[in-house]
């Protein structure tokens, strides 16, 4: 995974890095994303039985009055914890409508993969317009998480919508089968650019 396993936990806690023990944050790298993935399961177990209420209620109401209550209402951190358990169908819906700032606001704080199928199914015009907003955000690290798990017509996409330095940046923020792969998506001539402007 391309996101710093640290800012990981510590968005799935819901404080900021520094704020984490100094004994955690020197925890080797792969110790560290161990944790972070272990309390992300145990919350996602925990959060099951307490949202499965607003699941259902979220499956019977329409579509563009769940979509005002969760942009008014709803944190991003918290919506990032319902996308966990709706049904796809409803997800889609309810995630292919939110306005881009929100939805790279949910980004942040999505867990991964656990959302990917949920990003694959979104159009590409919308996780594009949510990947300029986190480039203007300067969100690499989450940026380069959300692109392993998109199809290739969302990544080309993403990748048109952003400027050089914001693919430069999110390149690096890649492991390197991602940064290749993000780079075969890129046309002939850009690709020779950024390789210019990487060397």
């Amino acid at each position: 995974m391309s996101r710093d396993p640290a800012e990981h936990l510590a968005q799935t806690l819901g404080v900021e890095p520094d704020d984490l023990p100094a004994g955690v944050r020197d925890l080797p790298e792969d110790e560290l994303r161990t944790l972070a993935d272990a309390i992300a399961d145990e919350l996602h177990a925990f959060d099951a039985p307490r949202l499965r209420p607003l699941v259902t209620l979220v499956d019977r109401l329409p579509t563009d009055l769940v979509v005002r209550i969760v942009e008014q209402r709803l944190g991003p951190r918290f919506a990032a914890r319902l996308a966990e358990h709706l049904p796809p169908a409803v997800g889609e819906a309810l995630i292919a409508r939110l306005p881009p700032a929100y939805l790279a606001a949910v980004a942040v704080h999505l867990e991964l993969p656990r959302c990917g199928p949920l990003l694959t199914s979104l159009p590409p015009e919308r996780i594009a317009a949510a990947a300029a907003v986190l480039a203007d955000e300067q969100r690499f690290d989450t940026a380069a998480a959300v692109a392993e798990h998109l199809h290739d017509a969302a990544l080309e996409a993403s990748l048109a919508a952003a400027d050089d330095a914001s693919v430069l940046a999110t390149v690096a923020h890649a492991d390197a089968a991602l940064a290749a792969r993000m780079l075969e998506h890129l046309g002939p001539e850009r690709r020779d650019r950024l390789g210019a402007l990487r060397s």
